[in-house]
């Protein structure tokens, strides 16, 4: 890894450490770390498979249930990881979501959210309190369990891979990702996922608040993600993007 990058390795090797042994699926193990000419490197063992976004679609629907299943399983097995001590130091959680919360206004306008859109994205966080997204008890995030790091073999959950944005956080940030990534716009398949993860009461508002994840979310950009969707509804309707993206 070039040297710049490797801020990003310590938290990558930090969250392999924390997850080694601890999930049903595969993750990475750690052979060997050190550097050449203050290039750092780890070799890692292999994940088997292939990243579920070259794949799910392929399946039939018994081995999609199969897999979205142990997706929900692995989520539950990550949250009750310990978190190496450089991941439980690299943000305070309730400073973090304030910060995302306070400027997000800001932050989707540097990532090119078009208006009326960019101007209704105060009211529609203001739909919910901070304290909705705020924890006294931050858990072990992935933070980044999209369709290229869910590995996927024979029809059924096989690893994963890349922990580098690992963090400590509210369980429900790690929803986004998959949400957006593998099951959007598939009520069926969303919503048996998030009941296996262990949310049962799933409405209109909950989609919603799906939706300001994303928005809350350190790297998504909604223009990128959502584009087409948001194209086809009323300009500015965050309620009516949330129920075409996370129809519950």
């Amino acid at each position: 890894m070039a040297p710049i990058y490797q801020k990003e390795m310590v938290f990558e090797v930090a969250g392999l450490k924390s997850v080694s042994g601890r999930l049903s699926v595969k993750t990475p193990e750690i052979i060997a770390q050190d550097s050449i000419q203050a290039w750092p490197y780890v070799i890692l063992t292999d994940v088997p498979g292939v990243a579920i976004k070259s794949g799910w679609s392929q399946m039939n629907q018994i081995q999609q249930h199969s897999v979205l299943s142990g997706m929900a399983k692995t989520i539950i097995e990550l949250s009750r990881c310990s978190p190496d001590d450089v991941i439980k130091q690299r943000f305070d959680w309730n400073e973090f979501i304030t910060g995302q919360y306070q400027n997000c206004y800001i932050q989707q306008t540097k990532k090119k959210m078009p208006e009326p859109w960019l101007s209704q994205v105060k009211p529609f966080l203001q739909n919910f309190s901070l304290s909705e997204f705020t924890t006294e008890n931050p858990v072990f995030l992935h933070c980044d369990l999209s369709y290229d790091h869910f590995f996927i073999d024979q029809g059924r959950l096989s690893g994963i891979i890349d922990l580098a944005d690992v963090q400590c956080g509210h369980p429900e940030y790690e929803l986004a990702a998959p949400c957006v990534f593998v099951f959007k716009g598939d009520r069926s398949s969303l919503r048996l996922f998030l009941n296996e993860v262990g949310y049962n009461h799933l409405d209109q508002k909950f989609s919603e608040k799906l939706l300001a994840w994303c928005l809350l979310h350190r790297y998504f950009g909604m223009s990128t993600f959502f584009k087409s969707e948001m194209d086809s509804c009323h300009p500015g309707d965050f309620a009516e993007l949330a129920n075409k993206v996370f129809p519950l």
